[in-house]
């Protein structure tokens, strides 16, 4: 069985968050799951700015800018939607009552 069908409920935070999401929402397998977040982790975090960029990097900090582009990880999740063959419009709030929580 896969963890949407075990579990009432899946959360985490950050990575654990998209963990969930491919687990629980989109019904991945454990094993789906870990080819595609290997493949997610290796386009999304991509720093934002040069590890030399020091004030780039205090500009960021002070206006709460992430260290990461959220563009490819935009990108990502909509070719894991699409590779699943979904919108990727779709909604990641499911209303059955029997699906798993997230």
């Amino acid at each position: 069985m896969d963890p949407w069908q075990e579990f009432d409920m899946i959360g985490g935070t950050s990575t654990g968050g998209l963990l969930a999401i491919m687990l629980g929402r989109l019904r991945m397998s454990l094993d789906e799951c870990e080819k595609k977040y290997l493949q997610l982790s290796e386009k999304i975090f991509t720093p934002a700015r040069s590890g030399g960029n020091v004030v780039g990097k205090g500009y960021d900090l002070l206006q709460a800018n992430g260290k990461f582009k959220s563009e490819p990880l935009e990108s990502t999740i909509q070719e894991i939607l699409v590779s699943l063959r979904l919108s990727v419009d779709e909604l990641l709030l499911d209303n059955d009552p029997e699906s798993c929580k997230v």
